[in-house]
């Protein structure tokens, strides 16, 4: 597992990418890092990912804390 003192957070606005891609970023703190999940076909897709279940697995599956990450604000 990852350091426990890092948190990720998701911007709550999906971004659109281009060519009809849109995409979330995800801020890792304190570091401040970002990444961009890409892959959502649409706004509606990136906004149901950000409510559901994904968005508590991508953490997790990266090895960071297990708790739910919350979409800032």
């Amino acid at each position: 597992m990852r350091d426990s003192g890092t948190k990720v957070t998701f911007d709550p606005q999906p971004l659109r990418a281009g060519h009809g891609e849109w995409h979330i970023v995800a801020t890792y703190h304190p570091s401040g890092q970002q990444e961009h999940i890409s892959g959502f076909r649409d706004e509606a897709d990136a906004k149901e990912w950000l409510t559901g279940k994904g968005c508590q697995a991508w953490p997790k599956a990266r090895g960071y804390a297990t708790e739910a990450p919350k979409a800032t604000a």
